[in-house]
């Protein structure tokens, strides 16, 4: 008879501590209560050990639909789980969808660089120094089919039929 006692205690406990889990991810949860405390209860004896408020965190590593079991004063605990929430939602989101080729940063970064190096040409053919000719140009009668100086000549090399630019046309 004892034996049959036993072993009908020992099938309830098993039974009962099968609806909690201790294997779970662990996570943040966040007690919500109206006003009363949440009653925390001892997993192995199911007395009570303690009080939560509204807003205390626990750090569950286990939930079921009915239970949230964590660690509390040395003791493995439970609470039901409608008295939790997650404490730290993660919201899941697309993640940011890239096409082939540079990206919009890499484009600016390429486009301000180009206009950079267009404003410093600029800046060298709008030089005095480059528009007045020079010394040997004026003894072989001003520019008469002879090279300019500087970027001027590579300019107008550009230009030409046979650099493409205007595909025969100045």
């Amino acid at each position: 008879m004892f034996a049959a006692l036993f072993f009908a205690v020992v099938c309830i406990c098993a039974a009962s501590t099968n609806e909690f889990s201790l294997g779970g991810r662990p996570r943040w949860l966040k007690v919500k209560s109206e006003g009363k405390p949440v009653v925390v209860r001892d997993l192995a004896t199911h007395r009570h050990l303690g009080e939560l408020s509204n807003g205390d965190l626990v750090f569950a590593f286990g939930t079921t639909e009915k239970w949230v079991t964590f660690a509390y004063r040395g003791r493995t605990a439970y609470i039901s789980a409608a008295e939790a929430e997650e404490a730290y939602p993660v919201e899941k989101g697309e993640p940011n969808w890239r096409g082939f080729g540079p990206s919009l940063e890499d484009r600016v970064k390429q486009t301000q660089k180009e206009l950079l190096e267009l404003a410093q040409d600029s800046n060298r053919l709008l030089d005095p120094d480059l528009k007045k000719p020079s010394a040997q140009q004026l003894q072989h009668g001003g520019q008469g089919g002879q090279p300019l100086p500087g970027l001027q000549n590579a300019v107008r090399e550009g230009l030409t039929p046979q650099g493409g630019r205007g595909r025969g046309y100045y």
